[in-house]
């Protein structure tokens, strides 16, 4: 494992450790943070994870997790695998009707909505 070498690569390594915990913590005790969330995409995001058995629930949220922290999995020596990319591409699926496309969103708002707007075909 490489060594973070600025005060921003620890802060990535932690951050990213720490959030690998808090979702084995969200698993173990049934979603109690994330059933609070009251949109649209949590809804989804809760039911689509609900849908898998123990281990493949952790291993779906555990890829979610990774998916966010790709700087410390850099850092870490730790890689982006196929399984992570397969992972992030169903659950891209499941959740896609809360993205907004190009015809849906003006070009002025585009930014405003960040994760949520997507140049998709």
């Amino acid at each position: 494992m490489a060594h973070p070498g600025t005060a921003a690569d620890e802060f990535a390594v932690r951050y990213y450790r720490w959030s690998l915990e808090d979702c084995r913590r969200e698993i173990r005790e049934d979603f109690p943070l994330l059933r609070t969330v009251k949109s649209s995409l949590a809804i989804r995001a809760l039911a689509y994870l609900e849908s898998f058995p123990g281990d493949d629930r952790l291993r779906v949220a555990t890829g979610l997790v990774r998916r966010c922290h790709r700087k410390a999995l850099e850092i870490t020596g730790e890689s982006w695998t196929v399984h992570d990319e397969a992972i992030h591409l169903a659950v891209h699926r499941v959740l896609q009707p809360a993205f907004l496309s190009r015809a849906e969103t003006p070009e002025n708002k585009r930014a405003l909505l960040g994760y949520f707007y997507r140049e998709h075909p």
